[in-house]
């Protein structure tokens, strides 16, 4: 599996060669590239992208969300506590 993974990979990277070589001289030059960089070498993705950052954003809104939820009931219960102590 992997002999053949190497085969498929080196065949990929020979014959887009010019195309690697552009990424490459791209990075030595900007040292960044971005998505633009990357399309206007290499062209279009030949699938559809996911919105993956607004997945990321809605996850990360659900983790804020519920650790809120979870101060706030914390706090509640040190509330409650200190009631009951008093």
């Amino acid at each position: 599996i992997i002999e053949k993974a190497y085969v498929k990979a080196k065949e990929i990277l020979s014959a887009n060669k010019q195309k690697l070589v552009e990424v490459a001289e791209a990075l030595l030059k900007d040292e960044v590239i971005f998505k633009a960089d990357v399309e206007r070498i290499l062209g279009p993705r030949p699938f559809e992208e996911e919105e993956v950052s607004v997945k990321l954003v809605e996850e990360t809104d659900q983790v804020a969300d519920s650790k809120a939820d979870e101060e706030s009931d914390s706090k509640e219960d040190q509330a409650d506590n200190s009631l009951l102590s008093e």
